[in-house]
């Protein structure tokens, strides 16, 4: 298993496997219960190796390297910024149903644009740090034996296991913001 692979040729591989797996075939190719087993674990299999973070993760475990628990080093102010802009945003969010005064409202959906704008820079920041990891995978791609399990060095292990991380962290990250944006958007539709 490779670091980094081409999306188009995971999809074309899973749907050469799911077409002759898939259970409305299972007539013709087995039992039921086997068909639906193989194409819960082709489905499985596609989402793992589809997404990058969680493609790493798999290979770190087959490898037997643990996983680190903390956000990378260089991430660890942007980490703290973000709970506090996420907080911020909780708080704006949840203040406004409960005003029910115009002048009120106003000035909380002030505060909710505010901190959609700060959501929005912070988004930017995190695709670009996302952007430089999915650049750093290639390059060790580009490096990676070819053998399984390969016979690389410590150093690209660390690289594997940091790369891992921000992609992971960053992943999560922006999840986290979409999901805020969509509640204030929610919100500020509901209120027109």
């Amino acid at each position: 298993m490779r670091p980094a692979l081409d999306p188009a040729s995971i999809k074309e591989a899973y749907f050469q496997r799911i077409s002759r797996a898939h259970p409305d075939r299972q007539g013709l190719d087995g039992p039921e219960g086997q068909a639906d087993e193989a194409a819960a674990k082709l489905n499985a299999a596609f989402k793992t190796l589809s997404e990058p973070s969680s493609r790493l993760r798999h290979l770190l475990d087959l490898l037997g390297i643990p996983l680190q628990k903390n956000p990378p080093a260089n991430l660890t102010d942007l980490y703290f910024e973000l709970a506090g802009i996420l907080r911020e945003t909780d708080l704006a969010l949840v203040s406004v149903p409960k005003n029910t005064s115009p002048l009120l409202k106003v000035r909380l959906f002030s505060k909710v644009q505010e901190t959609q704008d700060r959501l929005d820079s912070m988004n930017q920041r995190i695709v670009e740090i996302q952007t430089l990891a999915l650049q750093s995978l290639q390059d060790l791609d580009a490096q990676w034996p070819p053998d399984f399990p390969p016979s690389t060095t410590p150093m690209q292990l660390q690289q594997l296991q940091e790369v891992y991380t921000t992609l992971s962290y960053t992943s999560k990250w922006l999840a986290q913001i979409a999901e805020r944006k969509s509640a204030a958007l929610q919100l500020l539709l509901a209120s027109d």
